[in-house]
């Protein structure tokens, strides 16, 4: 993505993520581009992070 290791580091997830979703919606091709996450996988992605978050803080 372009991004230096200690850049990366600073970053919030969410900062993260909105880079991620960036490059790879400039990077995908038009059959990537039809195959879209739908909203129970995005759920469930959520859900995911949302588990993840609650142990590290923990």
């Amino acid at each position: 993505m372009g991004l230096a290791p200690e850049q990366v580091d600073r970053l919030s997830l969410w900062q993260f993520q909105a880079c991620h979703d960036g490059f790879r919606r400039a990077h995908m091709s038009e059959k990537e581009r039809s195959q879209e996450m739908s909203e129970d996988e995005f759920d469930a992605i959520g859900a995911m992070l949302d588990r993840v978050s609650t142990v590290q803080s923990a």
